[in-house]
């Protein structure tokens, strides 16, 4: 944030070059001076007073034009937007940057390839269906930005030619999901990219392969890589040579259903493959993968052979085929663990924690499982795993029956049961596996039950609850949670409900 002094400052030096057009605001008299502009609600709706401003002559020396998203241009007629595409290209042609982001026009005039010096582009969601073949010859541009484009397609095969671009921003978003645009195979060409958010592997012959990444080796920040189900072969992901793109520091692998391959989607064993030849580089903080078909993890999922020792976030889920999930107790910084949807595991044991280590998931705040609609059981937990767990999510088990004793969990103080219908106990309280000696219950400050319908706790030693406890959220499709309430003491609790 600017103080108001240096932001007075800042306007007093530079007078005359920047100049906002706001509603009511006159024309500024020194048109010749400006080389940076920003146009808010001019004052009237066919835009005539910004088509002659934009026409004028001296107005050439505009280096910077930002077309805010509250701008006329959002509802003005179309006439008035030829108007606006006439006055500028042909007035403006060192324009150094452009930014219609928000705003709605359709299509972009073919004399945008007139702006030779362009090197910023943003196109945020506009209504823009097809980029004229003219903005592929801007062989300075830098920055492209097309996110939230929802009626954009697809991408030229000439967008190779973008020899200079470091930024391309592509990703759709639409309701109920995301949609990417057809990317082309002159994608690897653009090897001086170092943000490229998505690339949407095609399945034609014409489209762009996971492959083209090879080349793309400055590449940093986040990364995803939708459709992979598309690579048939797995040498096409060793040559993309995630590991060697060291400045990625988030990755994201999904497959998916639908393939437009003539031969069909690859199979199990070419997906484990896939994935095995995608690894990662080491200093990965973030990990997402989904709908994977393989039939197995790769070993370095578990740090193998070296561990990653940075990666703090990883998401793993709706992968069909798996009957184990993979050693991620290995990973020594690991804070955040989602599992979602890996509904053929019938038990989640001691492969999770994995062999070699004294403790296991040494960094681990935050764990959830979603949707394990085959598990029966988690356990093979061992004292001293999960030291810095503090919240542990379960959620959609219809057949899960037991879980680790929560005494094992030293640290855990929110604990969120839902659909878990065959659970029926819970052990706050106990003996360690390797001791004679009894554990405490975990620090426990909120608990939130929901639609377990057997879970009940009694008085036995146990089952008694933790006096931590400040808050219990319980749901009518509990019913055997109705005495619950006689086990803590009121004065204890800061918030009860049973809804």
């Amino acid at each position: 944030v600017m103080h108001d002094l240096i932001h007075d400052l800042a306007q007093y030096i530079s007078r005359g070059e920047y100049y906002q057009m706001e509603k009511e605001k006159q024309e500024c008299s020194l048109v010749e001076r400006i080389r940076h502009m920003s146009l808010y609600d001019p004052r009237n709706e066919d835009g005539e007073v910004m088509t002659r401003f934009l026409s004028h002559p001296r107005t050439k020396a505009i280096r910077t034009l930002l077309v805010m998203r509250t701008c006329w241009i959002t509802w003005m007629d179309v006439s008035a937007k030829l108007k606006f595409h006439g006055a500028l290209v042909p007035h403006l042609e060192f324009l150094r940057a452009l930014s219609l982001s928000g705003v709605k026009i359709g299509e972009l005039p073919d004399s945008i390839g007139n702006l030779k010096h362009l090197r910023y582009l943003n196109l945020e969601t506009t209504d823009i269906r097809v980029l004229p073949e003219t903005v592929f010859r801007l062989y300075h541009l830098q920055t492209l930005l097309l996110e939230g484009c929802e009626y954009l397609g697809s991408l030229s095969k000439d967008v190779g030619k973008l020899s200079n671009l470091r930024c391309l921003k592509i990703r759709k978003h639409q309701a109920g999901g995301v949609n990417v645009v057809r990317m082309p195979s002159g994608i690897g060409r653009l090897t001086s990219l170092r943000t490229l958010d998505v690339l949407n592997v095609g399945g034609r012959e014409e489209d762009c392969g996971v492959q083209a990444l090879e080349g793309l080796t400055h590449l940093r920040g986040r990364l995803e890589i939708l459709n992979l189900q598309n690579v048939l072969k797995a040498d096409h992901a060793r040559l993309a040579d995630l590991k060697g793109k060291r400045k990625v520091k988030e990755l994201v692998l999904c497959w998916s259903g639908d393939c437009v391959c003539s031969s069909g989607p690859a199979s199990p064993d070419v997906q484990t493959k896939v994935l095995e030849n995608l690894r990662p580089p080491n200093h990965l903080i973030s990990l997402e993968v989904y709908d994977y078909g393989g039939l197995v993890f790769p070993g370095w999922m578990g740090g193998d052979p070296t561990p990653f020792s940075k990666l703090a976030h990883v998401v793993i889920g709706w992968c069909p085929n798996m009957s184990a999930l993979p050693p991620l107790g290995l990973l020594p910084s690991l804070q955040h663990l989602r599992i979602v949807g890996i509904d053929t595991v019938e038990a989640v044991g001691a492969e999770f924690r994995g062999c070699g280590t004294r403790v296991a998931f040494p960094a681990l705040v935050e764990l959830e499982f979603h949707h394990m609609e085959g598990c029966r059981a988690w356990q093979g937990v061992e004292r001293g795993d999960f030291p810095l767990l503090k919240r542990l999510t379960l959620v959609s088990f219809p057949k899960l029956e037991s879980i680790v004793p929560l005494y094992m969990l030293p640290a855990l103080e929110v604990l969120d049961l839902f659909k878990c219908g065959r659970l029926a106990t819970l052990k706050f309280q106990g003996c360690g596996p390797h001791s004679s000696s009894p554990s405490g219950p975990p620090p426990l400050r909120e608990m939130h039950i929901s639609m377990c319908p057997l879970l009940r706790f009694s008085h036995d030693d146990d089952q008694q609850l933790p006096s931590t406890l400040q808050e219990i959220r319980i749901t009518s499709d509990c019913p055997s949670l109705v005495d619950l309430f006689e086990l803590v003491e009121p004065e204890d609790l800061t918030s009860v409900s049973y809804v």
